[in-house]
């Protein structure tokens, strides 16, 4: 995740010096459809988003395999002005607390387990996202802390 953010990063501040990350997500690559992905904590596709504080401008960049593809311009509100500083997050800590939840990687919409950075507006906080599936092989979401990987939700 960070070597992700981190690849971008570099993309986002060629596009505006100023550029701060906004929110991150894990995506399946097309046709593999390995249930253990993500499993150890890391994915081979990233979407990353960056916002200029001052404009509000957007830029979405894919991180595929550790090569950042070609970025894309948004001007979406929002009311965040993103964070120059990414968290620490243990997703293996992460993963065990899933899995001490019954939470497994999903074999169905989409493959393995899949991670959400996000700024959650009604807590007013950035959180951790983990995607997987419950016993019943309905889809899961665990929320986290990203610092302290505590949950927030189970």
């Amino acid at each position: 995740m960070i070597q992700a953010y981190q690849i971008a990063l570099k993309t986002a501040h060629e596009w505006d010096p100023n550029a701060r990350l906004y929110h991150m997500i894990s995506v399946d690559i097309e046709g593999k459809t390995d249930s253990l992905q993500g499993a150890l904590g890391t994915r081979a596709k990233w979407n990353v988003e960056f916002v200029d504080p001052d404009t509000g401008r957007q830029l979405g960049v894919y991180v595929t395999n550790g090569v950042a593809g070609q970025p894309r311009e948004a001007k979406n509100p929002t009311v965040w002005p993103g964070t120059t500083q990414f968290p620490t997050i243990d997703l293996k800590r992460a993963i065990q607390v899933a899995t001490d939840s019954g939470v497994t990687p999903s074999q169905s919409m989409f493959f393995g387990y899949h991670y959400r950075l996000v700024y959650n507006e009604e807590s007013k906080q950035l959180e951790l996202w983990l995607y997987g599936r419950n016993g019943e092989g309905t889809p899961k979401t665990l929320r986290f802390q990203p610092e302290s990987t505590v949950l927030i939700n189970a």
